[in-house]
């Protein structure tokens, strides 16, 4: 695979995950276990994401981690916060990839 596929592969699964977690976050009055279970994994996938850190896109591998530990030390957690900093985390890697 080049590395071009690999960056493409890349954005795309981060932009799946990303839209998968804002709809949950809309689509739910309240977060259950597996809402946040689901929540988790994404944060998860970006905290680690050897792609983003080839890809000199550590912001994102940081702030994954920033709000996964958010959101296992906060309970209810706060959707309206969770759904802006992916929103900006969202933002600011689309602008870093143009």
């Amino acid at each position: 695979m080049t590395t071009e596929e690999i960056f493409l592969n890349f954005s795309v699964n981060l932009k799946k995950r990303f839209e998968e977690c804002i709809a949950l976050l809309d689509n739910k009055k309240e977060l259950n276990d597996d809402d946040i279970d689901i929540i988790q994994k994404l944060l998860h996938g970006l905290k680690g994401n050897s792609v983003a850190y080839n890809f000199d896109l550590v912001f994102i591998n940081d702030k994954g981690k920033e709000l996964l530990e958010y959101t296992k030390t906060n309970n209810p957690l706060d959707k309206n916060y969770l759904r802006k900093e992916l929103n900006d985390l969202f933002k600011k890697f689309n602008q870093k990839i143009k």
